[in-house]
């Protein structure tokens, strides 16, 4: 998916979801991706673009959460989270430097 291509018509519901995925991660982009997870990559792109980078982030957070010498940029991404959140809710696309060409080079966005 490019990101022009996120730049669609979006429900206000969609933008909430797309928030809630970065903000309350991994627990919502985890219950998204288990309920609705197929209907959602076919139907919601945009929805599903933001629950697999939300997740992505949130691992990555636990990571160096976990990590006790990366543990110092756990406040960083969960800055980077409500960032992100705020800018999936306006409908603007997300680009995580690094992160998103991962996710896109796996073909998971």
């Amino acid at each position: 998916m490019t990101d022009q291509s996120i730049q669609m018509t979006v429900t206000d519901d969609e933008k909430y979801l797309a928030l809630f995925s970065y903000v309350f991660a991994p627990i919502a982009p985890l219950i998204i991706m288990l309920t609705k997870g197929d209907e959602y990559k076919k139907n919601k792109p945009f929805v599903h673009y933001h629950y697999v980078q939300g997740l992505a982030l949130s691992v990555v957070g636990m990571i160096c959460t976990i990590t006790v010498i990366l543990s110092c940029f756990a406040p960083l991404i969960l800055i980077a989270s409500i960032y992100y959140g705020i800018k999936a809710y306006r409908g603007e696309p997300v680009v995580i430097p690094g992160l998103t060409d991962f996710l896109k080079n796996q073909k998971w966005v």
